[in-house]
């Protein structure tokens, strides 16, 4: 696996999910090991991260030295160890992970490339990035827009493999009941990076309405870091939610800060398949998201209605007020989704096919790559159109 950033420590959920990914294809019995970039002198330059053998190439501060430095070292690392890899599985396509392509390639090694979020915001038609993602032998697509787009560029169908990313079920799960004599608010919890993509400032500017139209106490919690941090503490004071919104930062124990909510929210105007959103539903907590990325295909059909368009701030308001003053609704939903993570969104699901796939490459059969994807796509609506949605600046 060729991952730029591998833990630890975690600092995203690319980096996050390939960890867990590798983590279960080992399990399954296939040798891993992962070629990363160290970014710092305390790194390693070899490491066994929870069994995983990593392999760290320098990279310097100074960017002019990245391209020819890192890429010597590159060169090294995967001609010196070319016997120990029988496929090259590229987590996203950096320069970092483009020259890895272009190196395996030459090595006649097989070469399965993941592009994690929609084709329109990860590269121009015609770009360079474009042109080595076509060149690679097998693609990951986690969304029916990006299949399609790959479609109409003419990549060969049976060469792209439709998957989701995966939750570790282990980790996340459903906490204890709650105690019924207990009156604790209601939650609604957001995990992910503070960024003006996330659409946190819609969610902000609909929680005053969404307190007055439920009648009960209630608290919004925003987990996460981020550039934004300090124009939502902004947005916050000026708002007067203090007493009911709270920036809680990282949060160590994401898990158990997920049993404590009642309700997951991820107004983004910009997906690709959410973590956060899987472990909420592992969590069995219902989803009101926007139908962005791959969130309307991990939620599906019953997720669906609680799904809205990006910045319909009244149509946000709406669910939330919904699910929050219904128990019934919001335990059947959260029900539903719990359901579907633990049947088909599983990490150890994920890896079974990611294994089936990497079994087809090893042996030549690249073309049957398809028949590994996810029943998913298979059962998928024809993807739903989101409008383009502009990002706002900051005090916007």
């Amino acid at each position: 696996m060729v991952v730029p950033h591998f833990p630890p420590p975690v600092v995203g959920g690319l980096e996050r999910q390939a960890y867990e990914l590798a983590l279960a294809v080992r399990r399954r019995g296939i040798d891993v090991w992962v070629l990363s970039g160290r970014f710092a002198p305390q790194q390693p330059r070899t490491q066994l991260v929870d069994g995983i053998p990593v392999v760290r190439v320098r990279f310097p501060r100074a960017k002019w030295l990245r391209f020819p430095v890192t890429g010597l070292a590159l060169l090294h690392a995967l001609v010196t160890r070319r016997r120990e890899f029988d496929v090259l599985h590229l987590h996203n396509l950096s320069w970092f992970g483009g020259l890895s392509v272009l190196i395996a390639r030459a090595l006649g090694k097989p070469v399965l490339a993941k592009l994690p979020t929609a084709t329109r915001w990860a590269f121009r038609e015609r770009s360079l990035r474009l042109r080595l993602f076509l060149s690679c032998d097998a693609i990951a697509l986690m969304t029916s827009e990006s299949i399609d787009d790959f479609r109409r560029l003419g990549y060969p169908e049976g060469r792209i493999f439709g998957v989701t990313n995966g939750v570790a079920t282990s980790r996340f799960h459903p906490g204890p009941p709650p105690d019924p004599g207990s009156e604790r608010p209601l939650q609604v919890i957001f995990s992910g990076r503070l960024d003006a993509e996330k659409g946190l400032l819609d969610l902000l500017a609909v929680w005053p309405a969404v307190l007055r139209r439920i009648g009960a106490p209630a608290r919004l919690a925003l987990c996460g870091e981020g550039p934004q941090e300090a124009e939502l503490r902004e947005a916050i004071a000026s708002l007067r939610l203090s007493e009911s919104v709270e920036l809680r930062g990282r949060i160590a124990d994401m898990a158990g800060a997920l049993q404590q909510a009642d309700v997951f929210v991820l107004p983004s105007f910009i997906e690709g398949n959410s973590n956060a959103v899987l472990e909420a539903m592992a969590t069995g907590l219902p989803i009101v998201s926007t139908l962005a990325g791959g969130t309307p295909l991990l939620v599906g059909p019953a997720g669906h209605p609680w799904l809205v368009t990006p910045r319909d701030r009244a149509a946000l308001e709406d669910r939330l007020v919904r699910l929050l003053t219904e128990p019934q609704t919001r335990r059947e939903v959260g029900g539903a989704m719990l359901e579907r993570a633990q049947t088909v969104l599983g990490i150890e699901a994920v890896a079974a096919r990611y294994a089936s796939v990497y079994e087809r490459l090893a042996s030549g059969r690249r073309d049957e790559v398809r028949a590994c994807s996810s029943p998913l796509f298979a059962a998928a609506p024809p993807p739903r159109a989101t409008p383009s949605v502009a990002i706002p600046s900051a005090g916007e």
